[in-house]
Parts: C-alpha cells; sequence; structure tokens
C-alpha cells in the first residue's frame, strides 16, 4: 500500500509512479481508494502522481531490456567466478537503476559484477538482491539473532 497527500483519480489497473526506498518505480493502481486501501497498513512508499502514456511506454522499453541484462549478468558472474545464479531483474522508472535477482551466496566479488553491469548497461546503479532472504545467522530471533537459543544442543 502506498500513501498519498493528493487524491488522484485513477482507475483499477491504472499505472502510477510511486517512490519507495529504492527509488521512483512504476506501479499498478489496484484500489482508486487510497484511504481505504492503507487504512490499518504501514505504507511502503508514496503514490506520486498517475504516470502519462509517454512514461509507461518508456518503462516498457526498459524491461524488454531484462533478458539481456540477465545474460549479461550470468556471464560476468562466471568470469568473476561468483557462485550466483541471476534469475530475474528490473529496472526501476529512472532508467538509471536495475535491479538483478540471484541464488546463491553474496560474494565480495560483487562490487565488480555490479561495475561491470553498470558500465555495459550505461547505468548509475546496480542492486544485487538475493531472490531468497538469507536464513539469519547467530541463533535465530531475526537478524544478527538474539542468542537465546545459541546453547540448544550443545548440552
Amino acid at each position: 500500500a502506498f500513501s498519498t497527500e493528493q487524491p488522484l483519480d485513477g482507475q483499477h489497473k491504472a499505472h502510477a509512479v510511486v517512490k519507495t526506498d529504492r527509488g521512483l518505480e512504476l506501479a499498478e493502481l489496484l484500489s482508486n481508494d487510497v484511504a481505504r486501501s492503507v487504512a490499518n497498513q504501514t505504507p511502503i512508499g508514496e503514490l506520486v502522481r498517475l504516470a502519462t502514456a509517454d512514461e509507461v511506454t518508456q518503462a516498457k522499453q526498459q524491461q524488454s531490456k531484462v533478458a539481456q541484462l540477465i545474460s549479461d549478468a550470468n556471464d560476468m558472474a562466471r568470469i568473476h567466478q561468483l557462485a550466483i545464479d541471476v534469475l530475474d531483474a528490473e529496472y526501476l522508472f529512472d532508467g538509471e537503476h536495475a535491479v538483478p535477482y540471484y541464488l546463491g551466496e553474496f560474494a565480495a566479488q560483487f562490487a565488480l559484477l555490479r561495475t561491470a553491469l553498470a558500465v555495459k548497461h550505461k547505468l548509475l546503479r546496480v542492486d544485487l538482491t538475493p531472490f531468497i532472504e538469507p536464513a539469519p545467522t547467530a541463533g535465530g530471533c531475526g537478524a544478527g539473532g538474539c542468542g537465546c537459543h545459541a546453547n540448544e544442543g550443545h548440552e
């Protein structure tokens, strides 16, 4: 759900520009009653405005580049001997930011892969994102663990 300061007159499935922690993104409206849709939820971003037809076309053109980005990411991962498999990717609304989603272990060499992808695809930012969030370490209870289970099974 997204918050908004100004009511928007958009129909179901209309495209809108939203601001998230990742930047501007293109989204589809699932409801034209924003106040009702966020009543019991913490918004994940702000509904900025309805998208123009040109912006929707531009976003679709950007998404047509996803297959090449995935292919290049996997090729470059092999070159850098990274044990990952890029399964999906997306371009954000600005066209200067891509998010490839991968399976595998994080490695320090990700910086090399991000830089190589950014240069080849003329991007300002590439955020490699795990397809599945890694399991918590250090005893559970979230990132870093609480330690309350640290001695279980070690009697």
